[in-house]
């Protein structure tokens, strides 16, 4: 879109007298296109269910159907904020035919700003204002811009600006028209090269850095100030006279030497792929070794942009404005074609390593080119010759503990990352970019058990949905029970692959099972737009500040899981203790309240360390029932990795209690929405594991939950009263293990054989 606006712009901008009342005009269609964007969102969400139901299997007309909306959605703001630099790179220059200089002035300036904007959005706009009311203010200083240039070109009544750039003495040579020739394809090139290693750096610090909204701003950032300094850097050359395809030349050699360096520099710089996120301040190493690892060959490619437009505003017989637009355009439409070869060719091809070193393969080539462009059929052979190697290059893509004898079973490289299958010990474990644990053999029990609670809290259970598939452990689960269809959504079709050939025999061979279906896609949008009803969703453990997953812990979508449920139908999350605050447990259970009013809290598994708890909710709000639960066991095949499901009162060692909104922190009232995902905000803020809600803490906080609902409640029975304080007895035990405190592991021992049945009890500790 931006491309075809500064190609018409090019175009009309030399027949308009006054360039600033067009820019006012861009401007303002700017700010008015903003503001549409949200209501054609809206309308795009109305209509998504019946798009889905209609071409859900067609997954190609599909996706072109939802690029194409994204496109009229999208399409104002975007095709007049590409026209805006041309323009007023014309204006500027005002026919002195030194763009390099001038424009690329303006092009720094705009580079730099947006590297601020995207800093902004996550560490500012998000967390003061909200997503909405941002949009508002973008829009706001965009109708702000065009009144001030129109205030100014009433000041001025000026068709052309004076000038702002000193003007070169040096001689020049002038760009024959042919001379364009070489001029543009290095332009597309260098927008190529550009996003591309952008998408492939974003994939490699992903193997360090758990992806969140905070660490791909600060990336691009990195990305677009190195852009800024190089062409500073650039400009600077010019004014001492250095011709722009020498200055290219040199440039992209060194630039392309870095790059195929990169690699190496990576894992040097990260201890061999060593993951960020085990303490406080992650964000902030993240940043060093961005610079460290990114500013360098980016700013040696940024180099190029500047240059290119000096030399190609030598071309004589055309207006400035019109070169710089072609330009430009060119420029984009590589920028568009390296994102989505890095996106979704590379991976596949060479994957993230020899996609790099191939870039800097190519961009060290191109400078070679640009320095001896009569030689570039022995340069493209050099290339082909270079490139073959680096599609066989085989450098570390997941940190494996070989001291501990971990062994790397399979690695798959796709569109959504590095996953890899490990083994251990005898346990197999499944992850996703080196350091996301989709689950593992070792925990089946903990993973099963995922599944067979909320399974048993309902009547009668048929269809099942699980969001998230991961090992297909906790999908496995369902096979126990007397249910008729299983789904279970993941988005990463290799790690669907894994689920099926490596964890098996963990998984009960579910994904063999006739009543599973796999649905390739992602949770959100399955749920508002197949229109399919469920018995039980089950969500999945998710890192919740994690980009992209965060959003299955929004309003919205508890808000979809509801919509999704059949009468009487039962929803449940799960919730890794030890991947949130105390503060962000509020604020995902107050989110939660606001969809079901009121909800079951459960336990998974008595770790003091990692902990998960279950939200359940049915629609009408209904307390857990003992009737149901002892019926539903017996309906239940035997688990051999939960034996003590078979146990009478084993059952209810896992509740908590019945959650309200009255059982929360009054203080804290916030919620987490897609307008403002406060969960994601706020996972910089913690300090790693010494933040996370586990431990003592946790566990004073659960026995006061516990307390207060066995009071609230009065259905209990004498039995699973008695379980259910056992359970906090159990959870005491633990905690004091993990204290070593032997006095406190003996008192909650005691504790519980005197609340349990000798039966249970001997069941539990035999």
């Amino acid at each position: 879109m931006n491309a075809r606006c500064w190609r018409c712009v090019a175009r009309c901008a030399p027949r308009w007298p006054r360039p600033l009342r067009l820019y006012v005009g861009l401007e303002a269609l700017v700010g008015v296109g903003t503001l549409l964007v949200t209501p054609l969102l809206g309308g795009f969400e109305t209509a998504y269910p019946s798009l889905y139901r209609g071409l859900s299997d067609q997954p190609a007309l599909f996706t072109a159907v939802r690029v194409a909306s994204a496109f009229v959605v999208l399409f104002i703001p975007t095709f007049c904020m590409g026209g805006t630099l041309p323009l007023l790179g014309g204006f500027v220059d005002a026919e002195r035919r030194r763009l390099g200089l001038t424009a690329g002035w303006l092009y720094v300036v705009n580079t730099a700003g947006a590297a601020l904007g995207a800093l902004s959005v996550p560490f500012l706009l998000l967390p003061r204002l909200g997503l909405n009311h941002s949009v508002w203010l973008c829009a706001a200083l965009n109708l702000s811009l065009a009144a001030a240039a129109w205030w100014l070109d009433r000041r001025s009544g000026a068709s052309v600006a004076a000038p702002a750039q000193p003007v070169l003495t040096s001689p020049r040579k002038a760009v024959p028209p042919e001379g364009i020739r070489r001029v543009l394809p290095l332009a597309l090139l260098s927008g190529f090269v550009t996003f591309a290693l952008q998408v492939q750096w974003n994939r490699a610090f992903a193997q360090v850095h758990e992806n969140s909204m905070h660490s791909f701003a600060l990336i691009v950032a990195v990305v677009i100030f190195a852009l800024a300094a190089g062409a500073q850097g650039a400009r600077l050359s010019l004014r001492r006279g250095v011709e722009p395809a020498r200055m290219i030349g040199w440039a992209w050699i060194a630039g392309g030497l870095v790059i195929i360096a990169g690699p190496w520099l990576f894992l040097g710089l990260t201890g061999g792929l060593n993951y960020l996120g085990e303490e406080g301040g992650r964000v902030s190493r993240l940043g060093v070794q961005a610079v460290f690892a990114l500013f360098v060959p980016m700013a040696l490619v940024g180099v190029a942009l500047p240059a290119l437009m000096e030399q190609a505003g030598r071309t004589p017989g055309e207006a400035a404005g019109r070169v710089l637009g072609r330009l430009l355009a060119v420029n984009l439409t590589g920028s568009v074609c390296g994102a989505l070869a890095a996106g979704f060719v590379l991976p596949g091809w060479l994957g993230l390593w020899g996609g790099m070193i191939w870039l800097g393969v190519v961009v060290l080539l191109a400078g070679i080119w640009a320095l001896r462009p009569r030689r570039s059929l022995a340069f493209a052979a050099a290339g082909l010759m270079c490139l073959l190697p680096a599609s066989r290059l085989d450098l570390p893509r997941v940190k494996l503990a070989g001291a501990d004898g971990e062994q790397l079973l399979a690695v798959f490289e796709g569109p959504h990352g590095i996953t890899a299958v490990t083994e251990q010990q005898g346990s197999r474990r499944l992850k996703l970019n080196n350091h996301y644990a989709l689950g593992g053999t070792a925990a089946t029990g903990d993973e099963r058990i995922q599944a067979h609670l909320p399974l048993l809290l309902h009547p009668a259970p048929r269809r099942v949905a699980f969001l998230g598939l991961g090992t297909g452990i906790s999908a496995g689960g369902a096979t126990f029970h007397p249910v008729e269809k299983i789904t279970a959504m993941e988005l990463v079709p290799e790690v669907i692959s894994a689920a099926r050939t490596y964890f098996r025999e963990a998984n009960a061979g579910v994904l063999n099972d006739p009543r599973m279906v796999v649905v390739a896609d992602d949770a959100r949008n399955f749920l508002r737009g197949s229109g399919e009803r469920f018995d039980v969703i089950i969500g999945d453990l998710v890192v919740p500040w994690r980009q992209g997953e965060g959003a299955l812990f929004t309003r919205e979508q508890f808000a979809a899981a509801r919509a999704s449920l059949a009468p009487d139908g039962l929803f449940c999350q799960w919730l890794p203790l030890f991947q949130l605050t105390e503060e962000q447990l509020q604020i995902v259970l107050r989110t939660f309240l606001t969809e079901f009013p009121r909800a079951q809290l459960w336990r998974g598994d008595f770790s003091p360390t990692e902990p998960g708890l279950a939200l359940m909710a049915t629609g009408n709000g209904a307390a857990p029932d003992p009737a149901v639960i002892r019926r539903r066991l017996q309906e239940m095949k035997p688990d051999p990795t939960n034996p003590h499901l078979q146990l009478p009162e084993a059952c209810w060692l896992h509740f908590i209690a019945t959650l309200e909104a009255t059982d929360l922190l009054p203080s804290e009232t916030r919620l987490n929405a897609e307008d403002r995902p406060w969960v994601e905000l706020l996972g910089p803020h913690s300090r790693g594991p010494d933040s996370w809600f586990t431990g003592r803490a946790l566990q004073d906080w659960l026995q006061a939950l516990r307390q207060r609902s066995l009071d609230r409640e009065g259905a209990w029975s004498e039995a699973e009263r008695r379980a259910i304080l056992a359970g906090g007895a159990l959870g005491d035990m633990t905690v004091a293990m993990q204290e070593g405190n032997q006095a406190g592991v003996a008192t909650a021992q005691e504790k519980m054989r005197r609340l349990l049945s000798p039966e249970t009890y001997r069941g539990l500790f035999p």
